[in-house]
């Protein structure tokens, strides 16, 4: 995983996240430290990594549903790799973040999601 040599993000990046999802500047530059720092430098976040912010973030999480977390959390992933390449990017992640925070992920779009591969 990531070290903490996390970079800013430009006033333009930050500008275009903030339009995204009427979160605060300083929010975003610390959903991105955040990011860095368990994806990496090259800033890409695999499954794995996912799963545990996913573990973290989800406002719901029932520790004692382990499995069922990681299932849905590879759903939501799925969902949000927009590109297919089995990373997400941070637009990627904020994306995802922010859906799940508000809770607009419903159990119907990851059903879906699972029988259309």
């Amino acid at each position: 995983m990531g070290g903490k040599t996390s970079k800013k993000l430009s006033n333009q990046e930050v500008q275009r996240f903030v339009q995204q999802t009427q979160l605060q500047p300083y929010v975003i530059q610390q959903i991105y430290d955040a990011f860095i720092d368990r994806a990496g430098r090259n800033g890409r976040m695999n499954v794995a990594e996912f799963k545990q912010a996913y573990n973290q973030i989800k406002p719901n999480y029932d520790p004692y549903n382990i499995y069922g977390n990681d299932m849905e959390a590879e759903r939501i992933f799925m969902m949000f790799d927009a590109d297919r390449n089995g990373v997400l990017t941070f637009d990627e992640f904020i994306n995802a973040f922010i859906q799940i925070q508000r809770g607009n992920i419903s159990s119907y779009e990851l059903m879906l999601k699972e029988y259309s591969f």
